[in-house]
């Protein structure tokens, strides 16, 4: 939390009022308002693996993508309810066979000069 606000926003209290869900317990990460041009410093920040709009992650409705819900800074307690859907894919074979499996890198045959 400390490194989002000291590169993003002003201040700490700033940065957990622009925290709307934090995640933990299955995989660690947070949903919060900024401006696009600040995802790039995020992104760039050390351990970041990904930062992607709601609109990528959430398909349609309020529902959010899961996690504790944060409101002004304050984290709801953990509740299996707000990881439903993660849990559930988790779990549902259809869910697995859906998923699109990678494909062999081909071998690249080397030139001799």
């Amino acid at each position: 939390m400390n490194v989002v606000a000291c590169c993003v926003v002003c201040s700490d209290e700033e940065a957990k009022k622009s925290i709307y869900s934090v995640s933990t317990k299955y995989y660690y990460a947070f949903g919060c308002r900024v401006h696009e041009h600040l995802t790039y410093k995020i992104r760039s920040l050390p351990d970041v693996r990904w930062v992607l709009p709601d609109s990528f992650i959430v398909d349609g409705g309020d529902s959010g993508y899961g996690g504790e819900p944060s409101v002004d800074g304050e984290v709801a307690p953990y509740d299996e309810k707000y990881h439903t859907d993660w849990l559930r894919d988790q779990t549902d074979e259809d869910a697995k066979n859906r998923l699109v499996k990678k494909k062999p890198r081909r071998k690249r045959n080397k030139k001799l000069n």
